[in-house]
């Protein structure tokens, strides 16, 4: 079965026979599916979708690299590493080559690609491309908005791969107070700013500071998303690991078995994210 087979199958089931082909349905149809755990459909409606939209003649290149941008963030949640740059590295080739796409989009596509290659340990090349994504993005916005404050976070991230825990910890905290001070503290990206840097001050034993750090982003998670939210699991787990590091066995095992079962239910059982956890919990239960 080829991909306009599969994908029609699919659509057929969601919005019945005689469905039309068109890639605006397609990627609306793959949202709702995201939403609700099915991937693979997912997976296949944004490759169609893609597809359709490469061989229109008439070429929408900001339609054709928001379809990039999507199925590379899609199939980087999955794990699929190697997939997600194949995308990425074609979006930024795109917009690096359309003259009727602004430097927002090269700004994006660097950043997507360059915390791609960060997880994969390409940490030079993404280094590069982040200073190069944030030096746009200053130019664009000014040096104090949440997009330059997204760059800073990320550059940090990198930074403290390539064990550069000094330049890590000035970029997380420059992150942080601009996301406070434009965002407000009670925002997701002031909370993800704020658990990164926790995780950092882990490393060169600021425990304390980590743990209130850590405790606040949870607490802001919580508020925003929800209990049960993968956002929420995430940083549920980075605490986890805070109070394992101060002897307190108990609480850490309940917040990472919560953490656990959320990231089965979310990215299943073999996920990356949700084997780390696991491997974890299997560790830390025997203490309590």
């Amino acid at each position: 079965m080829n991909l306009k087979e599969e994908s029609n199958n699919i659509m057929e089931v969601i919005v019945g026979p005689g469905y039309i082909e068109n890639p605006f349905y397609l990627e609306n149809a793959a949202l709702l599916l995201e939403r609700d755990g099915a991937y693979e459909g997912a997976e296949i409606l944004r490759r169609r979708a893609l597809q359709l939209l490469e061989e229109n003649k008439e070429k929408d290149n900001i339609a054709i690299t928001n379809s990039l941008t999507r199925l590379g963030n899609l199939l980087e949640f999955k794990g699929d590493f190697e997939g997600a740059e194949e995308f990425y590295s074609k979006c930024l080739e795109l917009v690096r080559n359309s003259e009727d796409l602004n430097e927002e989009y090269t700004a994006d596509a660097l950043n997507n690609l360059a915390n791609l290659m960060g997880v994969n340990g390409q940490l030079d090349e993404a280094e590069d491309l982040m200073r190069e994504s944030m030096e746009i993005r200053k130019k664009i916005y000014g040096p104090h908005d949440p997009k330059v404050a997204q760059s800073l976070n990320n550059l940090g991230m990198i930074l403290e791969e390539k064990n550069e825990i000094y330049n890590a910890e000035i970029n997380y905290r420059k992150s942080l107070e601009i996301m406070e001070k434009e965002q407000g503290e009670e925002h997701p990206d002031t909370a993800t700013s704020m658990n990164n840097l926790a995780c950092l001050l882990v490393k060169v034993w600021e425990i304390e500071e980590a743990e209130e750090l850590a405790k606040k982003s949870l607490n802001i998670m919580e508020n925003y998303f929800g209990q049960d939210h993968l956002e929420t699991a995430e940083t549920m787990n980075n605490l986890a690991i805070i109070l394992e590091l101060k002897g307190n066995i108990p609480e850490a095992g309940k917040l990472l078995h919560r953490s656990l079962n959320i990231l089965e239910y979310y990215l299943g059982s073999t996920h990356p994210k949700t084997t780390m956890a696991r491997e974890h919990w299997e560790v830390l239960s025997k203490e309590i």
